[in-house]
């Protein structure tokens, strides 16, 4: 008797724990969500209008005065070589060489229309996303395959639906996911089963919660999670900016020069 006991004593514990640890993943999930589809991109979007044509601008002045470095080592080379300079060869030569960076340049002018185009989005109010959350957490409980592992196919296709409404930040099509998961009754009491279950949902839960955790640590120490604490300073800003104007005209000032040796060279080769 003693020992039923202790058993059922272990086993409700069990039970307990593996509820609660249930609760917890999902609240981790839904802080990854969050930080991933609203957090993330709020803070990027709104470093890119502020600094975003800055650094657009330092990223073309390093890349075409490496593009004339780069001319002034083929036009070295040729005339060591006693070999006819071809101008427009070297050109066709230098954009295919750096073809990546010339892409990379494209993608940061389309970032900033796409930061543009971001903030001209409506926003939702502190209420508005605390309740879209809070219901999240709710439906990630009842849905989400990572902590119901029998889920069936419905339930499956039910969260996929999920994921999307929440990114689109669509409280309503949640709302009535909600209702036709309380109208089919799915997923809404406690985990229960017997003792060899319960101790491989513990395993399951526990998995899942050091994924999330070690992805939330990941995304809070990201260089553009770091950038909100510049968005804050405005003295911080400022110097970020000063900082890259700097650059730029150093680099202009060293263009220059190397303008100047170019076109030196090419005297020499008339």
């Amino acid at each position: 008797m003693a020992l039923d006991m202790y058993l059922d004593s272990r086993y409700m514990q069990l039970i307990i724990q593996v509820n609660n640890l249930k609760k917890e993943v999902a609240k981790k999930i839904v802080e990854k969500e969050w930080l991933s589809n609203y957090v993330i991109p709020e803070i990027k979007y709104s470093y890119i209008l502020k600094l975003g044509v800055n650094e657009s601008e330092l990223f073309l002045a390093e890349l075409n005065i490496d593009k004339l470095r780069r001319k002034i080592s083929i036009y070295d080379e040729q005339l060591k070589h006693n070999n006819e300079i071809l101008e427009n060869e070297i050109d066709k030569l230098i954009d295919k060489e750096f073809k990546n960076k010339n892409n990379e340049y494209i993608l940061l002018k389309k970032e900033i229309e796409s930061a543009i185009e971001y903030t001209q989005k409506d926003k939702q109010s502190n209420e508005y996303i605390d309740k879209l959350n809070l219901l999240y957490t709710d439906l990630i409980i009842r849905l989400c395959p990572l902590i119901n592992i029998n889920n069936s196919i419905l339930e499956n296709q039910l969260y996929d639906i999920l994921k999307n409404s929440y990114k689109d930040c669509n409280l309503n099509i949640m709302v009535r996911l909600k209702a036709l998961c309380e109208q089919n009754h799915i997923n809404q009491g406690l985990e229960i089963g017997d003792y060899e279950y319960m101790i491989k949902l513990k395993n399951v839960y526990e998995n899942v919660l050091e994924e999330n955790k070690s992805t939330i640590l990941k995304i809070r120490t990201s260089e553009t999670f770091s950038n909100k604490t510049i968005l804050k300073s405005e003295i911080l800003l400022r110097r970020k900016k000063d900082d890259i104007n700097e650059k730029i005209n150093e680099i202009e000032v060293e263009y220059s020069k190397l303008l100047k040796k170019l076109d030196k060279i090419k005297r020499k080769n008339k």
